[in-house]
């Protein structure tokens, strides 16, 4: 037995060879894998709940006993989510005494910490990007650095965001939107 990589799905198969043993036991930190064993084989775990399992080996014979370990690391798959604040806004609408965007969002599962990597395109096709951290975040005017953020052009804007935890893994939220018109959101004036 060798150490086996992190897995992201909760399965995976143990298999084992011995050489010149009688006969081999197993063990497990969750205690669900005791007992003999035959002496090379492969065992399927399915349904593993999130955390570290570790598993043992232990083969003997005349001359001895010689056991190896393996631990198994489970997580959960990483996500995440954003959302907005104002489904509709209007045109420069800070400098109309109205609020401007704030987009927020969540990341869980994986490994934290977590870098989030917010992605904002206007109605024309222009594409901002905005760096964030942690598992709740937000993304407001002030933080922005932009006064009448998601308010300068008139149409549909569209926000994502993309999750990366400490190992790598990547998750793409689902794409928000909100309008942004010329005239008050109810009807013209």
């Amino acid at each position: 037995m060798g150490r086996l990589p992190e897995f992201h799905r909760p399965g995976y198969t143990l298999s084992w060879t011995s050489q010149y043993a009688a006969s081999c036991t197993t063990s497990s930190s969750d205690n669900g894998w005791i007992g003999n064993v035959n002496l090379s084989g492969a065992r399927t775990f399915t349904s593993i709940p999130v955390g570290t399992h570790t598993y043992t080996l232990t083969c003997t014979n005349v001359s001895g006993t010689v056991s190896d370990t393996v631990t198994v690391y489970v997580v959960a798959p990483l996500s995440g989510n954003i959302s907005v604040a104002y489904a509709k806004l209007l045109l420069d609408a800070p400098n109309l005494g109205q609020p401007a965007q704030s987009l927020s969002g969540t990341a869980s599962g994986g490994e934290p910490p977590y870098s989030i990597i917010v992605h904002v395109r206007t109605p024309t096709g222009s594409e901002m990007t905005f760096s964030k951290n942690g598992s709740s975040w937000s993304l407001t005017p002030a933080s922005s650095s932009i006064p009448i953020f998601g308010t300068t052009e008139e149409g549909t804007w569209t926000a994502w965001a993309v999750i990366t935890d400490l190992a790598g893994r990547t998750f793409r939220t689902t794409s928000i939107t909100w309008a942004v018109s010329w005239h008050p959101v109810h009807g013209r004036p």
